[in-house]
């Protein structure tokens, strides 16, 4: 499908994902809801993708998953003897086209993803559990309640966000982790409703950023934090 030429071309927005320079409209990305939401959509693909590890690669379930599928549906489970081992790797090297580089992210995170299946599967769909939780309250001058938790484990941790009545204003919400120090800062997205996932990139660790710091950003096309923050909690375990 063309890109719309009412908004950000795909290539550049796919640029801006992977924190390279990209010559675009920043006026219209930040007054535009639809491109900022695939540009969150797609850093979001791009994270899962660098915190692959060699202990994310997908292994065969065993034989008794393959039955007990079967048994669910009524099938004679014969199936499961003709399974094919598959073992693929494919290198991946830098195309021409930045897209193309996400598309194999994309594809990369659903191997993932049914790596991740299979594991719930075997262990009885057990998450990790929350680790940190954090009350979240409104900062002088504005309004607005929440809790943050993180949930799971290793590279597959997830901030999950819950908040209500947050003060209004021209702009759009961002969720932020902050250094203890203040200074230091890690975009987590863009936060479009009341409730929110984000996944947490490996890197960061809680302990070095335990503060969950929710923004109001004006749409003037400055990717830094408008120090205008309106809830604002500590995680703690």
């Amino acid at each position: 499908m063309a890109p719309d030429a009412e908004h950000v071309h795909p290539d550049d927005l796919a640029l801006l994902a992977l924190g390279e320079q990209a010559e675009l409209d920043r006026t219209h990305l930040s007054a535009c809801a639809r491109c900022r939401d695939e540009v969150d959509q797609l850093r979001r693909v791009v994270t899962s993708a660098r915190s692959v590890t060699a202990d994310d690669t997908p292994v065969a379930p065993p034989a008794r998953v393959w039955g007990a599928v079967a048994a669910e549906l009524g099938l004679d489970g014969s199936a499961s003897s003709e399974t094919d081992e598959v073992a693929a790797v494919v290198p991946l090297t830098r195309p021409r086209r930045r897209t193309a580089v996400l598309v194999a992210a994309a594809a990369l995170v659903g191997v993932l993803a049914g790596s991740v299946v299979t594991g719930l599967v075997l262990s009885g769909g057990d998450d990790g559990g929350v680790v940190a939780s954090a009350d979240l309250a409104a900062l002088p001058e504005h309004q607005g309640t929440g809790a943050a938790e993180v949930v799971g484990s290793g590279d597959r941790r997830e901030l999950k966000l819950d908040v209500t009545g947050l003060t209004t204003g021209d702009g759009f919400y961002e969720v932020w982790l902050l250094g203890a120090d203040g200074k230091r800062l890690v975009s987590l997205g863009l936060l479009d409703g009341s409730t929110a996932s984000f996944p947490l990139p490996s890197q960061v660790d809680l302990a070095d950023f335990p503060v969950v710091d929710v923004s109001l950003e004006p749409a003037d096309g400055n990717p830094a934090h408008s120090g205008d923050s309106i809830v604002r909690g500590t995680l703690s375990s």
